[in-house]
């Protein structure tokens, strides 16, 4: 619910403060906050700690549920991973050094939430063989399986690159190409991130 708060009043206010769409595919999370005050945004972003929040909480708790593990590790994950995440959309690409360091982190640690997800389900079916645990142990694999090919993308490496135009009178210019690699691979981390809590939510129901 937070989740789909943050993006749509942070759509619309841009749309209103820019008089042109928002496009995930080639534009940053940040840029949602770009040269404002977080008042100017207030009702986007206090969606989005409410989400960040939402999630911290989640696996606060889920990493009480008991002394497992694997069970430890997805809490560490989730909660790092959400928590990053809220980082990156308020830190512009120009402290660049800073900005691609939070996302290897919390690309790597998305990824850990779907693997140890799918471990800890594989674990408790081998005990327990519950229809749940089955479920989760398919869901989790294939969702981990899909980040982790973005993350391989070979476009990643040089997301900084743009395409090159030429106007009718021979002079050209740069502009970002229709699939900024960085740009949705930091949105599909967010989505992603909600799907791993819901995975681990569900694997939750039957430990």
């Amino acid at each position: 619910m937070f989740f789909v708060g943050f993006i749509v009043s942070s759509f619309l206010n841009y749309y209103q403060r820019f008089k042109v769409k928002y496009n995930p595919l080639q534009m940053f999370p940040y840029e949602l906050n770009y040269e404002m005050k977080f008042k100017e945004n207030l009702i986007g972003n206090l969606f989005l700690i409410g989400s960040a929040l939402g999630l911290v909480s989640f696996y606060t708790y889920f990493g009480f549920i008991s002394n497992d593990g694997f069970i430890k590790l997805v809490m560490i994950a989730g909660l790092a991973s959400s928590l990053l995440f809220s980082f990156i959309v308020f830190t512009p690409i120009k402290y660049i050094k800073l900005h691609l360091s939070v996302d290897v982190l919390s690309f790597i640690l998305t990824f850990m939430v779907f693997a140890s997800t799918f471990v800890l389900a594989l674990l408790d079916y081998q005990h327990f063989e519950t229809d749940i645990s089955l479920v989760i142990i398919f869901i989790s694999g294939f969702f981990g399986v899909i980040y982790f090919f973005f993350l391989l993308n070979p476009k990643l490496s040089k997301w900084m690159y743009l395409d090159k135009e030429v106007n009718s009178d021979g002079s050209s210019y740069f502009k970002r190409p229709k699939f900024f690699p960085l740009a949705y691979t930091e949105w599909l981390t967010f989505v992603f991130l909600f799907i791993g809590a819901i995975l681990v939510f569900i694997e939750s129901l039957g430990l």
